[in-house]
């Protein structure tokens, strides 16, 4: 069986004194955002008739430090055609759409145009509700997609 021995200070007269000296510790956050985006989902589209998605896409921006002013700028996607968005059914049919900043669908956001959040905090995420419709029309049965940049400008 092994032995412990306890030593302290006072019980060992070779170890009475002490030297002192600071540890210092650092790191550096980078002035950074973050962006984020959940999908948009038009779920099925009606024919004849115009169709709204069924949950809005939110996109998500957190930064590292205060910024005035922060804006989401939202592409054409990979099938964009002449101004138009549209998504692909992979077989060349394509379904068009527009995306808004508003429930109401008033104003469609343009191809490479920002949407404005504000100012922001930090330590605060921000988010922004971005709608869709698809125009009424007549389409081919499918399931279609596309992927769109979505970039933050601060």
């Amino acid at each position: 069986m092994g032995c412990l021995s306890v030593m302290t200070a006072a019980s060992n007269p070779a170890l009475a004194a002490t030297e002192t000296t600071n540890l210092s510790v650092t790191a550096t956050v980078a002035d950074t955002c973050s962006i984020e985006a959940t999908t948009l989902n038009f779920s099925a589209i009606n024919l004849g008739a115009h169709t709204d998605d069924v949950a809005p896409a939110v996109i998500s921006v957190a930064c590292s430090a205060s910024k005035p002013l922060l804006t989401v700028v939202i592409g054409g996607g990979a099938n964009e055609n002449a101004g138009q968005r549209r998504m692909s059914d992979g077989a060349g049919a394509f379904v068009p759409y527009q995306l808004f900043a508003n429930v109401n669908r008033l104003s469609p956001i343009p191809i490479g145009t920002g949407v404005g959040i504000g100012s922001f905090a930090t330590a605060q995420e921000n988010t922004v509700s971005i709608y869709g419709r698809v125009p009424a029309g007549t389409y081919k049965a499918g399931t279609y997609n596309d992927v769109i940049s979505v970039t933050v400008n601060y």
